[in-house]
Parts: structure tokens; sequence; C-alpha cells
């Protein structure tokens, strides 16, 4: 049976509480249960955390510091202090360990760099112990090159062994404060922490209740009593210093536990993460890059609201889901969407554009034989007639006046609301075959041929528009890639065999054309701001909304300094990426949604193939299986010069994917953790029928 034990419940071999003891006179010592222990200065952070946690009535051998500054150089066998120490913590085996003012604080852990010496059975071992672990300070500094030595304590407890490891008050990877990962080990903590063994991974909720074991076979894995416990008594020592712990943590074989070192995790704390599940596989593709404020108000909230309208007229979402959830968020300038309504999350699917075949049931059945089903395709074709129209009917921008910019501007935000809507409708109720039709091999044959007839860019995109297909929006102008002759053999021609595909295609293109008005008119109007002295930087303007904008070129405010509007435009740009799928905490912080079994993705076609992991477009080639995160534009030079692709989120019907399938690439989309299970220079192999991506043998790469 487990049990916690508190200062002179051990068990043989170690000592009744030692408050009323004091050392020798001249003697430097400091017993952990004093309240000199508490002084971080005199016995270093590892001591004086665990002296925090004993005097709350945690479980924590008693110990006692020879403090910073003491005399240990000379010290031997019959020194007062080593007698004093034996006298104290008993005849049996003892442990030395370091504890510096540098070490087990919240500035810095430093784990592992002070020396630590273990099973110390005679005096003179004790006298030599104190005086290595107290010399390592030198040893760092010389490592680190600093110009402070850092002071050692030295803390000594007696010896005990037993299953141990290291349990974190939080999930480390995700942040979450709703969920404890131990990592244990038969061979204890120092195995863990040393990582000479993988231990048996526990992942616990707050109540000490097991969520989930990993590990090879029994050994290691604790019994739910001890659980329990160990669960009970980090979240406590997480109480009392007012942040979540990193404990190291051993069980005796009688169940006791102890802990042994006690410190602040390094994980930024993301909270109880709560709401629908998020990714940014469905709009990777539109939004690849991080989006300033005025390029989420002119193009994300057309995207929200034409997918509401979407839910709603095909009754795959009720009236409470679309008034409560926000459904499209963006976070640190990046764009995700709601996967549990915008993909079968159920199914682990993030479906390019929303594609709901797996729900389209639902619809079919809500609106008996399809009725809209059958008249989407004509409305479709109606809406890139009437895009085009207004397209060509906008005119040169400089004979526009400000206020009929501003107009343009609002008139754009109405179409994308209504492109996206039928193009999402697209995805959800109308029934597609295999297309290989898309507007990224047809760009790429475009830009190549621009590029040879010696073209600027802003020349091949007037000349060619579908250009813009390999490149997400951008308010400072398009960026096209580049050394397209070099990355692509010739493609082959491109198919047109689903009419429903080809409006569905036209549609995203027509996206993508408005978005480039909109950046345009913002640029204009942005350099007409600088001439009348209302902003004195053009780049400064996308820090305002589309209804700020219009209320400073109305002159009806006044736009904040330049300085003031360009921090707040780029003050997330630079974040890392979103993960995969995840939830929001309290604060909006994105928390990671842990891949339960990471397992197979989607096939995207392209057959079978094998080759050597990369992850960088800079490694790809013709032997190698590009590993990604997202299907943004920016792959499509790359992917008809690789083995495979794989990617953790997007859909069969991502521009990228159906490019790599039109060059006969194997491409798995929607694989679970891909970039983390699949390390570069591994060999592995790519079936674009199953979704199946499976590791090889080095040497099958030749067969």
């Amino acid at each position: 049976m487990c049990t916690t034990a508190a200062w002179g419940a051990a068990g043989p071999g170690i000592p009744a509480s030692p408050d009323a003891w004091s050392p020798p006179e001249g003697v430097d010592l400091v017993p952990l249960a004093s309240p000199s222990a508490l002084e971080v200065e005199r016995v270093g952070g590892k001591a004086a955390a665990l002296a925090h946690l004993a005097a709350a009535g945690l479980p924590v051998l008693p110990g006692v510091v020879v403090p910073v500054g003491a005399v240990v150089d000379d010290l031997d066998a019959s020194s007062p202090l080593v007698r004093a120490l034996r006298r104290t913590l008993g005849p049996g085996p003892l442990i030395a360990r370091s504890s510096s003012p540098v070490e087990d604080t919240s500035g810095g852990s430093m784990a592992g760099r002070f020396e630590t010496v273990a099973d110390i059975v005679d005096d003179g071992g004790l006298a030599e112990a104190i005086r290595t672990v107290a010399a390592s300070g030198e040893r760092v500094a010389a490592e680190d090159q600093l110009d402070t030595v850092p002071d050692v304590a030295v803390l000594v407890q007696p010896m005990v062994t037993g299953v141990g490891g290291v349990c974190f008050g939080v999930e480390p990877v995700t942040g979450r404060s709703d969920r404890l990962l131990a990592v244990v080990s038969v061979e204890g903590p120092d195995a863990v922490v040393s990582g000479r063994v993988a231990g048996v991974r526990h992942l616990f909720d707050p109540a000490g209740r097991l969520l989930r074991r990993d590990g090879d076979g029994d050994e290691g894995a604790l019994p739910e009593p001890s659980s329990r416990a160990l669960v009970a008594a980090v979240r406590q020592a997480g109480e009392q210093f007012g942040a979540p712990q990193d404990v190291e943590f051993l069980f005796e074989p009688d169940g006791t536990l102890w802990l042994l070192q006690s410190r602040p995790v390094t994980t930024e704390v993301r909270g109880t993460p709560t709401g629908p599940v998020y990714g940014t596989g469905p709009v990777a593709e539109t939004f690849p890059d991080p989006l300033l404020p005025l390029e989420q108000s002119l193009w994300v909230d057309p995207l929200r609201a034409g997918l509401r309208e979407a839910l709603r007229l095909s009754a795959l979402a009720g009236p409470r889901e679309l008034t409560e959830r926000p459904l499209v968020v963006v976070v640190d300038g990046r764009v995700a969407i709601d996967l549990e309504l915008a993909g079968d999350d159920r199914r682990r699917r993030r479906w390019y554009h929303l594609d709901l075949r797996g729900r389209a049931r639902e619809a079919r059945a809500t609106w008996r034989v399809g009725r809209l089903r059958g008249a989407l395709p004509g409305l479709g074709r109606d809406i890139v007639r009437h895009t085009d129209d207004l397209l060509a009917g906008v005119g040169p921008l400089a004979e526009l006046s400000d206020r009929q910019l501003i107009g343009v501007l609002d008139r754009s935000r109405d179409l994308l609301l209504s492109l996206h809507a039928h193009e999402i409708l697209m995805g959800f109720l109308v029934t597609s075959g295999d297309s290989r039709l898309t507007g990224v091999s047809v760009a790429m044959r475009s830009l190549i041929a621009g590029r040879r007839d010696g073209l600027s860019d802003e020349e091949i995109v007037a000349r060619s528009p579908v250009v813009l297909a390999l490149t997400g929006p951008r308010l400072d102008g398009v960026r096209l890639p580049r050394h397209l002759e070099s990355l692509a053999p010739p493609l082959p021609p491109a198919t047109v065999d689903d009419a429903a595909a080809v409006v569905r295609e036209a549609l995203r293109l027509r996206v993508r054309w408005v978005q480039e008005l909109t950046a345009r008119v913002v640029r204009r109007l942005a350099d007409r701001l600088v001439e009348r002295g209302v902003v004195d930087d053009p780049s400064a303007v996308v820090a305002l909304t589309f209804h700020e904008l219009a209320e400073v070129v109305d002159g009806t405010v006044v736009p904040a300094p330049a300085p003031i509007l360009r921090v707040r435009a780029r003050a997330h740009l630079g974040t890392p990426a979103l993960p995969a799928r995840f939830r929001l905490d309290e604060e909006g912080r994105p928390v990671a949604v842990e891949e339960v079994g990471a397992g197979d993705g989607t096939g995207a076609g392209g057959g079978r193939g094998r080759g050597r992991v990369v992850h960088s477009l800079d490694d790809v080639g013709p032997d190698t299986v590009l590993v990604v995160r997202d299907l943004s534009p920016a792959l499509g030079p790359y992917v008809t010069r690789v083995a495979g692709l794989v990617a953790e989120t997007g859909s069969p019907l991502a521009h990228v994917a159906i490019l790599a399938r039109e060059a006969g690439v194997p491409t798995v989309v929607g694989s679970p953790g891909a970039t983390s299970r699949f390390d570069v220079g591994a060999v592995v192999e790519v079936d674009g029928t199953t979704g199946a991506v499976v590791a090889a043998e080095p040497a099958e790469m030749a067969s």
C-alpha cells in the first residue's frame, strides 16, 4: 500500500526530526527543518525548496545542508562537520547533492549541471563527496566561461532506492494545467532525468486518475494508490509555490513516497482548454502566413461570415452553434477554423475548405434528394461570371476617388462572403470525382512561361492572374516562387473530368483575385494618406481595421502615430506556428489537443513510394519524402520532385495535394503528429491510397 511520510516516518535507518538539534560549536550546518533552510542565498534553491515543502507537511527526506561559504577544502573522515552529519543522519548510505542559489529557481533550473555523489558508505567518502560537490561550481564556470563562479551548497540526505522518476504539474508539451505527466523507471529518478532510460509515461487528470500509460511492459507502472498519492503531493507542491512544479520523486519498496526535488516547470502554463477544437489545416493554403490587423478585417471576416452562411444553408449546424461558436479564430495573426463543425474531427479529417462529405449524409437527408445540391453548380457559375464582371468594371485605381476606393473594399468584402459561401457549400454537398484539375498546376506553367519570356512578377500577374494561386494574399505585394525551372519536371496536361470540380476551382481562384484587388486598393489609399500628411508611413495603415481605415479616409478620426501603429500591426508576427489541433484556454491562448493514438492519415492519391524524410524545402530531392505541418502554397513548386508527401493537416482537395497527385507523387494528408513521428533521415513508405505511412528499412530503398 502506498503511503506518504513526513520526517521521522521513513522507516529503518532514518532518524526522527532533528528540530531541536543544533550543530556543534564551530560547525557550519543547516538542518532542513530549521528556519534558516528557507534562505536561498545560504542553502541554495534545491534545499530551500525542499525545506519549504517539508514545512508544509509534504514527504521530504531529512537532510542537512553544508551552506554556501562553509570551509570544506580540508575535510576528512575525522572532521567535526563530517562527524556531526553522520550522527544526525545515521549510519546508512548517504547522498550528497548540489544546491546552488542559481539552481531550481524561477530564473533557471541549471538541471544536471552541478555534481551529485550517491551511495556514500563511509566517513572518508562523505568528506570527499562534500568537497567534490562544493567545487562543481568551478567546473560550471569554466565550461560556461562565466566571470563569476556560482556558489554551491551541499545537501546531504539518506540514500533511498526504489521506483521513481519525474512528475510535471502540467502537461509539459501543451502546457495544459488539467493534465499531469509522470515518467517512471524501476531504476529510479536519476535514470530518468539523465536520459539513460525512457521510462513509463503516465498521463493523469488532477484527481490522479490515469488517462494513458505508454511504455514497455509493466516495469515502472504505478499502481492506483501510488498514482493518487503522487498527484496529490505534486499538486500541493504547486500550491505551496504558487506555480506548477517539476518534481523528482521516489517510492520505496514498501510504498513510501519521497519528494526529492521541486522546481518550477519551464513550460508556459496554458490553463484548461475549453470549447471547440480548432486547426489551421483547412485554411493553410488560403492564409499560409500570419495576418496583419487590416488583412484580418478584409479577408478573415468574410470567410467567417461565408462559413456561417454555408453551415446554415446546408443544415450542418444548428442556430445555437452558429450563434455561440466563432467558427474562425485568429491567434497571433494565424487563422484557424472550427474543426468540429468544419470537418469530421471524429475521424481526424481536416478537409481543405471544409469538405464535409463525411457528414454530407445529414445534409442530404435534410434537403430531401438534394434540391440545393442540384442547383449549386449553376449558382457557382453565376457567381463566377458576376465576379468577373465586377473585377472588369473596377477600372484603373488611379482614377477612383478615396471614397470610391473605400467602396471597392466594402463591396469586395461582400463579394468574398458570397464566393466563400458558394465554394464551401459545394464542398459540403456536391460529390465530385477524383479530379486532377488544379489552378496550381496551371499557375506553375504560366509562371515558368512568364519567366522564360523575361517578364517581371507584376507583368506575369497582369498577363496570367492564375499565378496568384501560388502564393497567399499580402497587403505589401505579391511574392511569387523563384527557380521553378530547376525544381519541377514537365507536368502532364491538366484534365477536366468533373464539372463540379471546375466550378469549385474557379471559385477558389476568384477568392484569390478579389483578395489581390483589395491589397492594391489598400496600397493606393496608403500612398494617398501619406501624400496628404495624414500618416507618415504607408506601412502603418495595416494596423487599422477596415472600418477604422474608412473613418481615417473620411477624416472623422485621426490615426495614432505611425510608431504606435507599427507596433500594433506587427505585435504577433514571428510567433511560432499554431498546433495542428488545439483549444483555447481562458485567456485565448492555444493549447494543443493531444493526438490520440497517432495513426494513419487520409490517402490523397499518387500510388506508393518510399524515401528519406525531410522537413525543409531546401532538402527535397527525388529520393525524399517531404513531411510538413500544413499544405501551404509555398510547397507547390517542390512537390513534383519528391518521392512522397505527408502533411499533418489538409485534404485531398487542397491545391498542393491535387498537384502532387497529378504528378504521381504518393500523398497522405491529415496524418496526426507526422513531423514528430518521422524524424529527418528516417526511411518511410507512403501509401497514397490507404493513407498509411510506415517505417521502412534503408536497404529497401534499392528494391
